[in-house]
């Protein structure tokens, strides 16, 4: 006797493994941010401009992962609209640290800010909220928060954090899709 097992509908899919993809984006931006660090901490010399190249590379990576999402679930009649905002504060938070060169942690802190409220946000409209992220929302505002508050005026320390919040905020992403999403299987 075979039981059915619950369709998982196309939206869900992509935006998990779009969910998923950033989160290997958020760890691949920690690791390098934080081995660019730890260089610039040994190698004096070296601007912080390849930060600020990294920093803007992953910005605009996820806002473009999330606008093509947001496209696919369009097209899928399904809730596109906090994908496009999330799409629009990564893309513009990508071409402010670019520009504005004196404050690109000051642009990477409302990015964190308005991408963790607009976490927050879908979820709790659908009344689907799950732990893993709201935990990650919330990680996003206090991170964002944190920087803004300037605890830490060692920038070597405050990039640190920062790179530290990738890798576990990377990790966290992963795993909450890759349990997330189940595959239908046949027997």
């Amino acid at each position: 006797m075979q039981i059915a097992a619950p369709a998982v509908s196309e939206v869900t899919v992509s935006s998990r493994r779009t969910f998923a993809f950033r989160g290997v984006l958020l760890l691949i931006f920690g690791l390098a941010e934080g081995g660019l660090v730890l260089f610039w901490y040994q190698v004096p010399y070296v601007t912080s401009s390849p930060l600020t190249f990294v920093l803007a590379a992953f910005l605009l990576a996820d806002g473009l992962a999330m606008l093509v999402d947001s496209v696919i679930v369009l097209h899928r009649r399904g809730r596109w609209m906090w994908l496009a905002a999330n799409a629009l504060a990564g893309i513009t938070a990508a071409l402010i640290v670019l520009l504005a060169i004196r404050s690109p942690l000051t642009a990477f802190a409302w990015w964190a800010i308005a991408t963790g409220l607009l976490e927050a946000w879908a979820p709790l409209s659908r009344h689907d909220a799950t732990s893993w992220r709201i935990t990650m929302a919330a990680l996003s505002v206090a991170l964002g928060l944190f920087i803004l508050a300037g605890p830490l005026r060692d920038a070597v320390r405050l990039l640190l954090t920062i790179a530290v919040f990738g890798v576990l905020t990377g990790g966290l992403r992963v795993q909450a899709a890759r349990r997330g999403i189940r595959w239908i299987e046949t027997p």
